[in-house]
């Protein structure tokens, strides 16, 4: 019975993918800090292994930067949606489109904080409703003017048990950021973008692991990175000016090669040939501890298959002995009979 062939094209995306799939590329991430979680996730990837350690709040609520080789990795620290509107009208003015350097994926996301902060009297609601029309017109324009590939990160599932206050507690519980997140959605913020990271999803598992009710341990955010690299795949999938690599990639010729290791390699073969063969290593190790008489390979090979005649006095000895022997049989057995 064969193996049905795997068709859906997700694969793991290793550091040194992420690096090549993404070289002289802009990433920009704005939202809260669970996209800030997902930023460090990208850096880590990226070969930061330190990203998403312990951070003050000083550190985390604000922007961040980085680089490695040509792909650039920024963070815009935006809490609220109009704090996205904010840092999107700010990228926006800063890279025109004729110019390069532009960024080739934005991800944004959040909501959470809107929902404790400005959802408490109808009036704040209504203003929200508007604010959120304006965020998805918004990621529009990102789109448009800088023909990316924009990424809306939905806020991952709350563990309402963990969240560390009574007010977090009533404002921000699971249910009211589900009644959120339907709202962003009948707005128009998802059909904004050009792929959704549905938080919900990927850690609707891992509810238990949420330490506080809204973050999730690094791993986590590491499988929402993979999801996005292989969402790439698919919208960048054929386009070879906008996709650098492809699956069946593999590492250019001799760029694996250490000519150290290859010599080593070479002196572990010759410690086997000459110490671990039976039938030549053993020959010539025997010379170490046999220094009267030569033992060398080639020597007792040819010793063992010369003819060597029998020494002619050893010969003659043995006749005489022999001779000898007959002699006084036949003394014996004369002398015997002429008794009888």
């Amino acid at each position: 019975m064969g193996v049905a062939e795997d068709t859906c094209g997700f694969h793991y995306h290793s550091g040194s993918e992420l690096r090549l799939k993404l070289q002289e590329r802009r990433i920009v991430f704005i939202g809260d800090s669970s996209v800030r979680k997902l930023y460090h996730s990208f850096c880590r990837f990226a070969g930061d292994l330190t990203a998403g350690g312990y951070e003050g709040t000083s550190t985390s609520h604000s922007d961040a930067s980085t680089s490695f080789g040509s792909t650039s990795l920024e963070f815009k620290w935006a809490p609220l949606s109009v704090d996205i509107i904010t840092k999107i009208k700010s990228t926006k003015a800063s890279f025109s489109r004729e110019r390069e350097g532009g960024p080739a994926i934005i991800i944004a996301g959040g909501g959470v904080w809107d929902k404790l902060h400005l959802s408490v009297t109808d009036e704040d609601q209504s203003s929200q409703e508007e604010t959120i029309k304006t965020l998805a017109s918004e990621l529009k324009s990102m789109r448009k003017m800088f023909e990316a590939s924009v990424v809306w990160f939905v806020p991952p599932i709350i563990n309402t048990v963990a969240l560390n206050s009574d007010e977090k507690r009533s404002q921000i519980s699971e249910g009211n950021i589900e009644e959120m997140r339907r709202m962003y959605h009948e707005l128009g913020v998802p059909q904004s973008a050009s792929f959704i990271l549905d938080g919900p999803h990927f850690t609707q598992d891992r509810v238990s692991d949420s330490f506080d009710g809204v973050h999730y341990p690094n791993h986590v955010y590491d499988a929402g990175s993979q999801i996005v690299l292989n969402a790439l795949d698919q919208l960048w999938g054929g386009d070879m000016n906008k996709s650098i690599i492809t699956r069946s990639y593999l590492p250019a010729t001799s760029s694996l090669i250490n000519p150290y290791l290859g010599m080593m390699m070479l002196c572990f073969v010759l410690i086997g040939l000459f110490y671990f063969d039976g039938y030549f290593g053993v020959g010539y190790l025997a010379q170490f501890f046999v220094k009267k008489m030569s033992l060398s390979p080639s020597e007792l090979y040819k010793d063992a298959f010369d003819h060597h005649p029998v020494s002619t006095a050893q010969d003659q000895t043995s006749k005489v002995e022999y001779n000898e022997s007959v002699g006084l049989t036949g003394r014996s057995s004369s002398s015997l009979s002429r008794r009888r």
